[in-house]
């Protein structure tokens, strides 16, 4: 066995030379390298022997990942207001912004909220990327389900299930509300939007929710 070391002192191994690297080899084959720019590259590395915090790495720099599928960014956003609702036949309730890494990602969103009180059967709620799809049968009011409540002190439920594509990398703005397909004016959800103790004492504060899930 031959051994390279030092007694006390640094070690130096110099590949001398513009964009030379240090090699480290067994039985003839290289197993590891150290690059002019200080990269280290390794066949395999023992995972086993890895301990402590390891360092933040980039998401979109890794390779041999299956084609698409790869969560870039989730943003969980909740309006806990409660609404008391007018008549309208459109009107946007709520907004948050987001901000989408990539350019050619696409943004999935989910979550749901309350309806207090029947008022509206069907009434066209949506739930919209900067503003986009509330015309006639849009991209907006799919992915949108509505269980309306049965009385007027009965609940029902909204929820959202949604895919948006071509939307570029930036900050946007996600809303929700509702449009009436054919303009009439005296619609809405229900009473309340996120009912609380105020509309029955049993009643805790509820919420409005929504997880929007960048994929690449």
């Amino acid at each position: 066995m031959s051994t390279i070391k030092s007694s006390a002192e640094h070690l130096t191994l110099n590949a001398d030379g513009a964009g030379k690297a240090v090699k480290f080899q067994a039985d003839g084959v290289e197993k590891a390298s150290i690059s002019s720019t200080g990269a280290f590259t390794a066949t395999t590395i023992d995972a086993t022997k890895l301990t402590g915090a390891l360092p933040a790495i980039d998401g979109s720099a890794l390779t041999n990942m299956p084609a698409g599928g790869k969560v870039v960014k989730v943003t969980q956003v909740e309006n806990s207001t409660r609404y008391s609702l007018s008549d309208s036949s459109s009107h946007t309730l709520m907004s948050w912004s987001f901000t989408k890494e990539e350019a050619a990602s696409s943004i999935y969103i989910t979550g749901g909220n309350t309806i207090r009180g029947n008022y509206s059967d069907s009434y066209g709620p949506f739930c919209s990327v900067d503003g986009a799809g509330k015309g006639t049968d849009g991209t907006a009011f799919k992915g949108v389900s509505y269980s309306k409540p049965r009385t007027g002190t009965t609940c029902g439920v909204i929820q959202y299930c949604q895919k948006w594509d071509g939307i570029s990398a930036g900050t946007h703005t996600v809303s929700l509300g509702w449009v009436v397909r054919n303009g009439q004016n005296s619609n809405r959800p229900g009473n309340i939007w996120n009912h609380n103790s105020s509309d029955d004492a049993r009643a805790q504060q509820l919420s409005t929710t929504l997880t929007i899930m960048e994929v690449l």
